[in-house]
């Protein structure tokens, strides 16, 4: 996997970032590192280039329709049907790879390096192909922005850390928006005329910094029944840890971190959310998305003010006749972990929990 990491399309800066705020370096990970620094030593003229071309071009970036909602409450399936219709800007496997060289390098050579796209996303058995829409954190992640991914790279420390880059700080939300909007101005570029369309699950604790940023921007808030949140979510620690580890170590406190980050994450959420307009948030269930997908994008479509879903069903039927043979996972919990859950979620549990 090392050889296929995100972070060979880091840039220099990012890597060093990477390494100052790591809470320990093992020898082990030297050597990636330096493998990564190379190739991004090697990419820096072009990186250049392409940042001078972006600065000399000066796209304006269309307002954005963000999709919202903790990890594993099906923001991928609702993006993916989205996507399917051709009508958003979304990021693909080599935007998200190669981030600051994306126009120079990763167009020309978009068929050879989508070889070195996996099969399959690293948590579940969710296709991949070149053009399947993508969080865009890999990208900011490159390009030196605050990210999530940070702490399973190297891992020492992980709960702290993760909290760290989560819920960031003022300057750790400053260096985040910075480097978002270029990067969407990268995506505006490339697609012109398009809405963007960007899934990143963090952002449901960022509403209000997304708001103020992209003041005309619409956010679609993706819920699933929180038990089956917790039982995805460990499985997403534990996957993430493999895919992305440097060292041997993987991340620890996994329940506590997963308890922790979904009652602070709607806390930040349903706080921000109370400060808008009612109509620029939007929620979708999971499990209607998944038993009635066509009558409830339908209804998203009228709910964000889109037109021409009848237009656009084909395309969506089509996508969802591709992945009908999916399913996800269950998770069996024994009472005390039920009980666990109720504790720490109780409110969201009363609110989301599937009937």
């Amino acid at each position: 996997m090392a050889f296929k990491h995100p972070l060979c399309g880091a840039t220099l800066p990012a890597l060093a970032g990477v390494w100052r705020r790591a809470e320990r370096v093992p020898a082990e990970a030297w050597p990636w590192l330096a493998y990564y620094a190379l190739l991004a030593v090697l990419r820096a003229p072009v990186t250049a280039a392409e940042r001078g071309l972006l600065a000399a071009r000066r796209p304006e970036v269309p307002t954005p329709l963000f999709i919202l909602g903790h990890w594993r409450s099906g923001t991928t399936h609702l993006v993916n049907l989205l996507a399917a219709t051709g009508r958003f800007a979304v990021p693909t496997p080599v935007d998200v790879g190669l981030p600051a060289e994306r126009l120079l390098i990763g167009r020309p050579l978009e068929p050879l390096l989508a070889r070195l796209v996996p099969a399959g996303r690293w948590i579940d058995a969710v296709g991949v192909d070149r053009l399947a829409p993508q969080e865009d954190e890999v990208a900011l992640a490159n390009l030196g922005a605050p990210s999530f991914f940070e702490p399973y790279y190297l891992p020492h420390g992980f709960r702290r850390r993760w909290h760290d880059v989560v819920f960031l700080d003022e300057t750790g939300t400053r260096r985040w928006l910075d480097r978002a909007a270029r990067y969407y101005a990268r995506l505006a570029l490339e697609h012109p005329g398009k809405p963007l369309l960007i899934k990143n699950p963090v952002y449901t604790a960022r509403l209000a910094a997304l708001a103020g940023r992209f003041p005309d921007a619409r956010f679609v808030h993706c819920v699933r029944d929180p038990f089956e949140v917790y039982g995805s979510s460990l499985r997403f620690h534990a996957k993430l840890g493999e895919a992305l580890g440097l060292t041997r170590a993987r991340p620890d406190e996994l329940e506590a971190t997963v308890l922790e980050t979904y009652a602070r994450m709607m806390r930040c959420f349903e706080r921000d959310r109370a400060a808008l307009a009612p109509d620029r948030v939007v929620d979708v269930r999971y499990e209607e998305l998944r038993d009635r997908p066509l009558a409830t994008l339908e209804d998203l479509y009228g709910a964000l003010g889109l037109d021409g879903f009848a237009d656009d069903r084909p395309a969506v039927e089509r996508h969802l006749d591709r992945v009908a043979g999916y399913r996800a996972e269950r998770y069996a919990l024994d009472a005390d972990t039920r009980a666990r859950i109720e504790r720490a979620w109780g409110p969201w549990l009363a609110r989301w929990r599937a009937a």
